[in-house]
């Protein structure tokens, strides 16, 4: 099929460029082509003479230079070969990667219909439009560096698995198609709920995402740079981190590095979403406004379609906030399901690391993926085994019965009334809820959450920030090298004061979090007196569950300290899309250049439970989204945040014909 630009573009080159053998009259045109669908999308594009007034040319002139484009550009010496081949080249077989799922991608390769090149190499295009938004001073999207070896490595997946059908060289059978006919075994379709699944799925080929930059990929992958100061620049790690082996046996693509706030927010009191190798990266939905954070860059990254799937880390809402904020699905699993190791630590205790994806199918699949034991993280040997199929979890009839609490102790009543939008949402949310067949108990406090709520910030993060100078400490001596010379948080400090120009520009100067971290003398009694409080403040999730025989919790957004308690316990939070704020909706700063809230900017909505709870919140998560599906109904990012490039043009670019083009 052809586009119309192209039509009324190329047309004077493809009269000199068409080969003298193809005659071009209409009359030539093969008998029934209308009946296969060759030309009728034609018909239904601009009007005849609109394509006659911009090309000079007649309309029936129009469609057979149409048809000489799809000679030329494919090679074929009969209509009959093309027809088979045409559901291929429709935009139906080429999903819009703005919202394309893993089971939409992994179908169109094992179909044969682009190949694991293809996905790589429209991540390059997206290099392109990124430096394009640089050069024009627009604040970049989330992604910083992309791996060198990514396209190596996706030419090798297809290699190894071959499956472009389309394109004559393999069969599409396999490993890939074993997976495929997995993933077929619970696709819920556009509109239905699934039931079954299996548990080999969860090793995905071909998945494409991008990481977060504080987690260690090997030094072959490229000059990617960690944790996005100017102090660990080109450091050298000894290997992976511990999620990132997991999605390499698995089978996928890391196809790079993400922009996040320094030392995931733990650096100073900044604006989310800088650093200051990346900059102020900007949420996709309205000019200049947060993008949340830490995992901001991961949280853009997926929101528009730079990546299919994007990894995060979170000690305190780093990857619920900034999921919230990008209308994306986020999962901060329990501490200790999946592996920290290689990650840049802030606390043993609260740290982990998570999928932020545009859909709970694929959260679960992307989770299934990178959680399970690793001997390099002491606290994943404390996990449940086995591990539940979360796959099958989705299943959008699993919410009848379910026992859903609301404690609105924690609903800040200022907040509330400051955002009516989010309680109107919220209240809603509870409604669909109800009406899928849960059972909703309103309210349903936590015991501690008046004493959590009167807890002082500096004494709820104080075990949080003792552990991080002792664990990056630790960090920095697992180093092979690191060229800046810094090996402990002393000497970051210093290297920050030394090097304004690169890591205290104006609005970015702090590091009071640094300062404070390393002005602590490691675990002493009043630390583990700190730590024991927190437990015993988080647990509260517990007390109420038993008490009222609840399943999950939830809440909204921005009016609710929603990651806080499960921070303190180390227990699970799964965040979905709820709402945006409305176009009369005003704006306020919130850090240096950046805007939150603003007009069709998304907030979330929160379920959250007990140790290895995960399941239970996918289930939640899963039957709330396909009934409200308020990413794929609601306002998509402003165009220009948004890129143009998708798989066909790629594969169409790839089919052409070289010597015509040139």
């Amino acid at each position: 099929h052809v586009r119309w630009e192209l039509i009324n573009a190329a047309t004077p080159l493809l009269l000199n460029c068409a080969p003298r053998s193809v005659d071009t009259r209409a009359s030539k045109l093969p008998t029934g082509s209308m009946e296969k669908g060759l030309i009728l999308p034609l018909i239904s594009g601009p009007s005849r003479s609109s394509v006659s007034s911009a090309s000079g040319i007649s309309w029936r002139r129009a469609i057979a230079l149409a048809c000489t484009i799809v000679w030329i550009s494919t090679g074929l010496s009969s209509w009959e070969r093309y027809a088979s081949r045409s559901t291929r080249a429709d935009r139906r077989s080429f999903p819009d990667l703005y919202d394309a799922s893993i089971h939409e991608l992994q179908t169109g390769l094992d179909a044969g219909d682009f190949t694991s090149v293809h996905l790589v190499q429209v991540c390059r295009e997206f290099k392109s439009f990124m430096r394009f938004r640089k050069a024009k001073h627009s604040p970049p999207p989330g992604l910083l560096c992309a791996h060198r070896r990514s396209q190596s490595h996706a030419a090798r997946r297809d290699r190894d698995e071959p499956v472009c059908a389309a394109t004559g060289c393999g069969t599409g059978r396999g490993k890939t198609a074993e997976r495929k006919e997995g993933l077929d075994a619970w696709d819920p379709g556009p509109a239905q709920g699934v039931s079954g699944g299996a548990s080999h799925v969860v090793h995905v080929a071909y998945l494409a995402g991008w990481i977060q930059d504080n987690i260690a990929t090997v030094a072959t992958e490229g000059d990617c740079l960690r944790d996005r100061n100017e102090a660990m620049l080109k450091m050298l790690l000894p290997e992976d981190a511990g999620v990132v082996k997991r999605l390499r046996r698995a089978g996928a693509i890391i196809l790079g590095k993400s922009n996040m706030c320094e030392f995931a927010h733990a650096r100073g009191y900044l604006a989310s979403g800088w650093s200051g190798r990346g900059g102020q990266a900007t949420s996709a939905y309205f000019p200049n406004g947060s993008p949340g954070g830490s995992s901001g860059g991961s949280g853009i990254a997926t929101s528009i379609g730079l990546a299919t799937v994007s990894l995060g880390t979170e000690t305190d809402g780093s990857i619920t906030y900034p999921s919230s904020m990008n209308n994306i699905v986020g999962v901060k699993p329990t501490v200790g399901l999946t592996s920290r190791a290689g990650v840049i630590p802030i606390s043993l205790h609260q740290d982990t690391v998570g999928p932020m994806t545009r859909s709970v199918a694929d959260a679960a699949i992307l989770l299934g993926s990178i959680a399970g034991i690793d001997p390099n993280d002491n606290f994943t040997l404390a996990q449940p085994s086995p591990l539940p199929d979360y796959i099958q979890a989705l299943d959008q009839h699993g919410i009848p019965g379910k026992r859903i609490g609301v404690p609105r102790s924690f609903v800040n009543s200022s907040l509330a009334a400051k955002y009516p939008v989010i309680m109107s949402q919220f209240q809603d949310a509870l409604h669909v809820m109800q009406t899928l067949g849960a059972q909703v108990v309103d309210p349903a406090n936590v015991p501690t959450a008046e004493e959590i709520l009167s807890l002082p910030e500096m004494e709820r993060s104080q075990p949080a920030v003792v552990e991080f100078k002792v664990t990056l400490n630790e960090y920095y001596s697992s180093l092979i090298s690191n060229p800046s010379g810094v090996r402990s948080m002393a000497e970051l400090i210093e290297f920050n004061d030394a090097h304004p120009e690169l890591e205290k520009p104006e609005g970015y100067e702090g590091q009071e979090l640094l300062i404070r971290a390393n002005h602590t003398d490691g675990y002493d009694s009043d630390y583990y007196a700190a730590r024991s409080k927190n437990y015993r403040l988080g647990y509260g999730i517990d007390t109420v569950l038993k008490e009222l025989k609840l399943d999950a919790l939830v809440l909204p957004h921005f009016v609710a300290p929603v990651s806080a308690t499960p921070a303190m316990a180390g227990y699970p939070i799964v965040t979905v899309p709820l709402g945006f704020f409305p176009e009369s909706s005003g704006t306020e700063p919130m850090g240096a250049g950046t805007i939150f809230p603003a007009p069709g900017m998304p907030f979330g909505l929160t379920f959250f439970g007990t140790a290895y709870s995960e399941f239970t919140l996918i289930q939640l998560a899963y039957a709330f989204e396909q009934e409200t599906r308020v990413r794929r109904l609601g306002p998509r990012g402003y165009s220009s945040a948004v890129p143009k490039t998708q798989l066909d043009d790629i594969v169409q670019r790839a089919r052409g014909n070289p010597a015509c083009l040139h």
